[in-house]
């Protein structure tokens, strides 16, 4: 049985500066599309998965550009000359 052993201390972390509300919303964002493609796909997303990526990655950009051009469109009140 070993019995000598020295109490060695726990490193302690350094406290993490406290997250912005935008950063907060952005992480329970986040979490929430995983749990969505969870749900929809049986799985979460995960490297070495078969997919595509650079390809998805496209097609995310491009349905993102369709999203604000309608955006834009809809409400040129907010657009900048």
């Amino acid at each position: 049985m070993l019995t000598n052993i020295p109490n060695i201390p726990t490193p302690q972390r350094e406290p993490e500066p406290p997250a912005s509300s935008i950063t907060r919303a952005l992480c329970a964002e986040l979490i929430r599309r995983e749990q969505v493609g969870t749900l929809k796909y049986g799985k979460a997303l995960e490297p070495h998965d078969g997919r595509r990526t650079l390809q998805d990655v496209l097609e995310e950009c491009l349905d993102m550009a369709v999203y604000l051009k309608k955006y834009i469109i809809e409400h040129p009140e907010h657009t900048e000359d």
